[in-house]
């Protein structure tokens, strides 16, 4: 029995391991570039070892949370499907791989969290110090790398855990080893929240200086609506904290407002705050995700066909001119994932997410649940897996009752 169960922590251990690597690779880092290989690998071997586990008594809220899963990605599929390439992507990628991680245990849970936080920690810290030798003007070893899967994008200088765009006359921005700045200033925002925003933690100061780096204005809107939806969720006086929360935000307001007016032409006053300015045709200025062609298609022909219901699904979307133009990509909002998957795409997506918010009944969970739906608003990467994934282990993670003893210790018992 003791051997068994030694056996069985090795393995879920393992299993654990290769739920991050499928998370990076979702992430676009760029030593899984190309390599499409590398995910369905982990991912057989992850449902191979998982196999081993289902013996183990399953909740009501787990199996009805792996039924709307199974819904939702019918509906974003089934609907669209191309080939025999996509059913099996469909079964084994999304179906088999989410009901899985929907059935881990709550330990397990709570140590994916756990060990995907450390391990993008101590990638984005050393990346840091990588930026900190090139802006000081330190010679460091590179190459030069393209991302061959979107043509919008130019060639990388890629430094030791560090990729800067090699694209003269732009801004220095920090992306670590990710594709944009803006992936890695969405995901650290989104650990901020589930990390509680303790600076007490070195990972929680890490994560911070990776938003404020990455010079990505969604990263700095995440990073304030998520500390002040996580102030007042975590609290039994909402009131008093949604009027102070207000309070805060119109001081930022202000300073923000300030500093441009001191300083219109600082990097900071170009990249993030001019940005916030009003334009009539778009909104905010920085709400510059969709094209001029998608934004015309969307609003004038999108809606008058039978396509809104199911959407055109990706295929169409990417050889179309008003979508990613065969690769060349542009666009990136919540109307993107309305044009693939249709309204009722969208109605499925949130579905799942608040079903399994519900069955968890936290107050910190439904916070993140809002703060997601911020991001997503930007960037409709919800079904990505990293930001899945470490969804389904914040409702562990952020349990009230456990909480609040940030050192927990994990323990399974086999």
């Amino acid at each position: 029995m003791e051997k068994k169960g030694e056996i069985n922590r090795l393995l879920s251990e393992m299993s654990l391991v290769l739920l991050c690597v499928i998370m990076f690779y979702s992430m676009h880092i760029f030593v899984f570039w190309g390599k499409t290989y590398v995910v369905y690998l982990a991912i057989s071997i992850f449902v191979s070892i998982r196999m081993r586990f289902v013996t183990h008594k399953i909740s009501k809220s787990d199996l009805v949370s792996c039924f709307f899963c199974l819904v939702m990605y019918s509906v974003l599929d089934l609907f669209h499907l191309e080939n025999i390439t996509s059913l099996f992507s469909y079964a084994l990628r999304h179906v088999f791989l989410v009901c899985f991680v929907l059935l881990l245990k709550d330990t397990e849970k709570k140590r994916l969290v756990l060990l995907f936080t450390r391990i993008f920690v101590i990638i984005v810290g050393i990346s840091l110090i990588s930026f900190i030798l090139y802006l000081l003007g330190v010679e460091l070893p590179y190459e030069t790398i393209r991302y061959d899967g979107n043509t919008n994008y130019s060639d990388f200088k890629c430094y030791p855990f560090l990729l800067i765009e090699n694209e003269p006359g732009t801004i220095v921005r920090f992306q670590s080893v990710f594709l944009e700045p803006g992936h890695l200033g969405m995901i650290s925002a989104l650990l901020l929240y589930i990390n509680g925003y303790s600076l007490k933690q070195p990972r929680v100061f890490v994560l911070l200086l990776s938003i404020f780096a990455s010079l990505s204005l969604a990263a700095y809107v995440l990073l304030v609506i998520g500390a002040i939806l996580y102030y007042i969720m975590n609290s039994k006086r909402v009131l008093k904290r949604v009027v102070l929360s207000f309070a805060y935000l119109l001081l930022i307001v202000v300073v923000g407002v300030s500093y441009y007016i001191y300083d219109p032409n600082s990097i900071f006053s170009r990249l993030i705050v001019e940005r916030l300015d009003y334009n009539e045709d778009k909104g905010l200025r920085g709400n510059n995700r969709t094209s001029a062609s998608f934004d015309s298609y969307y609003e004038q022909q999108f809606y008058k066909g039978g396509d809104c219901l199911l959407g055109v699904g990706p295929k169409i979307f990417s050889q179309s001119s008003w979508g990613d133009n065969r690769g060349q990509g542009g666009n990136a909002s919540y109307k993107v994932f309305i044009v693939k998957y249709g309204l009722f795409g969208i109605f499925v997506l949130l579905l799942f997410f608040s079903v399994y918010t519900y069955y968890h009944k936290s107050k910190l969970l439904f916070g993140l649940l809002l703060l997601y739906i911020i991001s997503f608003w930007q960037r409709p990467y919800a079904l990505w897996e990293v930001e899945l994934f470490l969804f389904i282990g914040a409702a562990i993670f952020l349990d009230e009752s456990v909480y609040k003893n940030k050192g927990f210790v994990c323990v399974d018992r086999y």
